[in-house]
């Protein structure tokens, strides 16, 4: 990840997977990953929810020390984030990934995988996406395509509300009372 960066920049977290036996310059930052897939750690590390708390914490430049503190999802969620390989803007001849129209659909389902494995809803993810003023004037397209996915998880919400481990006990807990009252009644 890049080391140069600030909180009022379009982006401040940016992460690439090099290819092997790469070398940088001091202005960027590198893991060796031998757990993990580097694309995975990638992926994460570039949504805007990942941004959004190192936003918080970097004035002009980021280090590890920054994601060291950043909350680590848990392995069996890792592995249901879908995951968008870094792509060469030289070979592919982009200016930026958010100009490339087919990725908008995958951008917003990793953001939203990662979002959910942060236990964060709808509003807290149009929260964060607010509070990306350049990103919004830069990448208004993008950020429209945003939004209209966050009303439509919003709705999805309404429709079909999650439930929580606690309501999923109290159902069950509703359920035995039910065939308790149940055999009650027949033993009488």
């Amino acid at each position: 990840f890049r080391a140069i960066a600030s909180n009022t920049n379009e982006r401040t977290l940016i992460s690439a997977v090099l290819p092997e036996k790469s070398c940088f310059g001091h202005l960027c930052w590198g893991i060796n990953l031998r757990d993990i897939d580097p694309n995975v750690l990638s992926s994460i590390l570039n949504t805007l929810v990942v941004d959004f708390p190192i936003r918080l914490r970097i004035s002009l430049s980021i280090g590890p020390t920054h994601l060291l503190r950043l909350a680590i999802i848990p392995r069996y969620l890792i592995d249901k984030i879908p995951i968008i390989e870094t792509v060469s803007v030289y070979d592919d001849r982009l200016i930026s990934i958010y100009i490339n129209l087919n990725k908008y659909e995958k951008m917003w389902r990793l953001n939203k995988a990662v979002a959910e494995a942060y236990g964060l809803n709808a509003d807290d993810f149009e929260y964060i996406l607010s509070t990306f003023p350049v990103f919004q004037r830069k990448r208004p397209e993008f950020c429209q395509f945003m939004k209209k996915k966050i009303k439509e998880w919003k709705e999805e919400t309404i429709t079909k509300p999650e439930k929580s481990e606690y309501q999923s006990h109290i159902a069950f807990d509703i359920s035995v009372a039910d065939e308790l009252k149940d055999s009650y009644k027949k033993n009488k």
